[in-house]
């Protein structure tokens, strides 16, 4: 198995004829991490791994870098269309330092009800060269997005759906400073460039 459509294709033409088909992996290249969507069931989140090449460490030593200062406690501060956000986010590194696995929870001042609980994952994956986030939160939205890191800056774009079936992209673009992570104003739109939120001056601080 090379990881490709070419196997896929292969497998289901063979299907098709009526042969019994087994896909063997070509070796331990990825690791399958558990998350849980907003109905509390188990969710399986893949990343591939690429085998390293003698001068090149399996995960870019920049991308490690990151990640492991992005570990820790969180306080959230921010605004999300012109009301303010509190809130707090736990990042938590994995032993082999191939990704972070996140819980966030929080407020939205003018509006009444249960905070907004999250949980996701950042990790390396190899096939795109990019780190890979996968996000769930307990309003039963969810989100995917392919990350690069640049010295201290995080750029990218979130792709999410929510529960009513809507699709929604969202530029990111954050700078973790010490212990202040700094994201840029930004939209969540539909697929049709309407607005659906609108959020600015978002910041992380680190708990002390």
């Amino acid at each position: 198995d090379n990881y490709d459509s070419f196997t896929f294709n292969i497998v289901q033409a063979l299907g098709e004829l009526g042969a019994e088909v087994q896909v063997v992996r070509k070796g331990p290249r990825e690791f399958l991490y558990l998350s849980k969507d907003a109905a509390g069931d188990e969710v399986e989140v893949v990343f591939r791994k690429a085998a390293p090449s003698p001068d090149e460490p399996e995960i870019p030593a920049e991308y490690v870098a990151y990640l492991e200062m992005l570990a820790g406690e969180w306080t959230i501060d921010g605004e999300t269309d012109d009301d303010s956000v509190a809130g707090t986010v736990t990042f938590t590194l994995a032993p082999n330092k191939s990704h972070v696995a996140w819980t966030a929870k929080t407020w939205q001042q003018g509006k009444e009800g249960e905070a907004v609980l999250g949980n996701g994952v950042i990790g390396w994956d190899a096939s795109n060269r990019k780190l890979k986030e996968m996000a769930f939160l307990s309003d039963g939205s969810s989100a995917m997005a392919w990350l690069t890191v640049t010295g201290k800056r995080l750029k990218g774009m979130r792709r999410g759906v929510n529960t009513d079936g809507t699709q929604w992209t969202q530029p990111l673009d954050s700078v973790l400073d010490g212990d202040s992570l700094t994201f840029q104003a930004n939209s969540r739109v539909d697929l049709g460039g309407n607005e659906l939120a609108r959020y600015s001056g978002w910041v992380f601080s680190r708990q002390k």
